[in-house]
């Protein structure tokens, strides 16, 4: 177990400053108490060490949701010459997270929360983690809005802003395809739109799709045990199959 001064040391030199570096005045900080109970209590707090350095740390504690344990990812903290370093920062980034998950499965935990972070599909924190190959979901996730896309321009709209959604329960995506939009420009857009965990995806179009776009969409989700639901919404048709 962690003295006050082994948590005050990881809290002081990287939790605050990587927070500080990623968020400025926004920034909000956990309360050393916190720390302190996740640490001892509900979670736990690991180093990470290149030799004899500590060169990252990491907040976790175990979540429950439907019957299946969560490990999750509250905070993660690097020394100022760590995150500092783009390149540096990225591998040991990556290291961190690695061996979070690894100590989770080894634990027996179902899942590895790699945590929340903006719900918008070209988000580069969102983009970061679709490169894990993970499954998202809106656990934990308590605030919506609604969205009234313009009439007979839904393609453009959803092409400049792609949108997640809950719906009846699950995870969708809502994406467009503007008649104007040639289908080599279409599919480099549409590689940044394999997300794990959504059930069905809308494509809002000005005509039908080519047989070669939906076909590149299936293949996006082949490393997953389930493909989403393909649907075209057609501008001023509703939606169908």
């Amino acid at each position: 177990m962690f003295s006050d001064d082994a948590i005050d040391f990881a809290n002081e030199t990287m939790l605050k400053p990587y927070d500080d570096s990623r968020h400025g005045d926004g920034v909000s900080h956990l309360s050393r108490n916190a720390i302190i109970k996740i640490a001892r209590v509900t979670g736990a707090l690991h180093l990470l060490y290149f030799k004899d350095e500590v060169v990252g740390c990491k907040v976790s504690k175990e979540v429950k949701y439907h019957g299946q344990r969560y490990w999750r990812s509250i905070r993660a903290g690097y020394p100022e010459h760590i995150f500092s370093e783009p390149h540096l920062f990225g591998e040991i980034h990556n290291m961190n997270i690695f061996l979070a998950m690894e100590w989770a499965f080894q634990n027996g935990y179902d899942y590895f929360d790699n945590s929340i972070c903006l719900a918008r599909p070209l988000d580069k924190v969102l983009q970061w983690k679709r490169s894990y190959r993970g499954l998202f979901s809106f656990m934990g996730n308590y605030t919506y809005f609604h969205v009234s896309p313009p009439k007979n321009h839904e393609s453009t709209f959803f092409w400049h802003s792609p949108l997640f959604a809950r719906e009846h329960g699950k995870l969708t995506l809502h994406i467009g395809i503007p008649d104007a939009i040639l289908d080599e420009e279409a599919i480099k857009y549409l590689s940044n739109m394999g997300f794990g965990g959504v059930s069905i995806i809308f494509m809002h179009c000005d005509v039908e799709p080519s047989a070669k776009l939906t076909t590149y969409i299936n293949g996006l989700f082949k490393h997953f045990d389930e493909n989403p639901v393909i649907k075209v919404v057609l501008s001023g048709q509703g939606i169908h199959n």
